[in-house]
């Protein structure tokens, strides 16, 4: 078994009937069908184009997806700060309730004598 050298990638024949292989020099992926039974290496073609597709899909999705990441820690930041108000909040009105209970023993007394 020989090996197949496409800009510093190696591609062992066999395993799979067709092996992909990027060009590590540009900054896109461009891949490079290698056939086991081809030494030459042809154009992909419609491939390409296909790859080239997938990769926009792929980043607009990742850009999405930090997007969407960066919203997310932003709405847990608002709810901890909700939270801390809401616990604010219900410590008042617990206040509130002692001392109307108090208040109300008061005039429980007041009124009693």
């Amino acid at each position: 078994m020989h090996a197949v050298w496409v800009s510093g990638v190696r591609a062992l024949p066999g395993g799979s009937r067709w092996l992909l292989a990027s060009l590590a020099a540009q900054p896109t992926f461009s891949p490079l069908i290698l056939h086991p039974l081809c030494p030459a290496v042809s154009s992909a073609g419609p491939l390409e184009a296909t790859i080239a597709n997938l990769q926009r899909e792929l980043a607009a999705r990742a850009a999405a997806s930090r997007d969407l990441q960066r919203r997310w820690i932003s709405v847990q930041g608002a709810l901890v700060g909700l939270q801390a108000d809401n616990a604010e909040l219900a410590e008042a009105v617990a206040a509130m309730r002692a001392q109307q209970a108090v208040m109300q023993q008061k005039r429980a007394r007041l009124n009693g004598q």
